[in-house]
């Protein structure tokens, strides 16, 4: 199957966090707004093993940016396109749906958006923004 990706966002600075996307027309509820295509490679958690215990040793590899297809999957996948510079709210515009077989990450409306509005999707109940110094040390 051939897909047109689409992307009816553009980047710009954010008040919520650094950069986010943001319409770049009016997006109607249920409108699909971006499609996403992920690499063939997926990252895998590499274990290490130390006195008959299991360690996970890449586990924070782009964590801010990969997913999950579903929580029975041992793998992550990293969505392409503007994906990682949508922000978080708790009062999302947007959902995404994860198409592994396709390699799509889709984003919709969830209600209607206007011209220059910020789009956000809600992460989920584990999500916590990680905030850093300017010389990268985790606050």
């Amino acid at each position: 199957m051939r897909y047109k990706l689409q992307n009816k966002g553009y980047v710009a600075e954010s008040d919520i966090h650094g950069y986010g996307v943001y319409a770049k027309d009016d997006i109607a509820k249920d409108e699909l707004i971006e499609e996403c295509v992920c690499p063939l490679d997926v990252i895998e958690p590499k274990y290490t093993y130390l006195d008959d215990e299991a360690y996970i040793w890449n586990v924070d590899t782009l964590q801010n940016y990969r997913l999950s297809p579903s929580d029975n999957t041992p793998y992550w996948i990293l969505p392409m396109g503007s994906f990682g510079i949508y922000n978080h709210s708790k009062e999302p515009n947007a959902t995404i749906n994860i198409r592994p077989q396709s390699r799509i990450v889709q984003v919709t409306a969830i209600t209607d958006i206007k011209k220059d509005e910020e789009i956000v999707w809600d992460y989920g109940p584990k999500y916590k923004l990680r905030k850093y110094k300017r010389n990268n040390e985790s606050r």
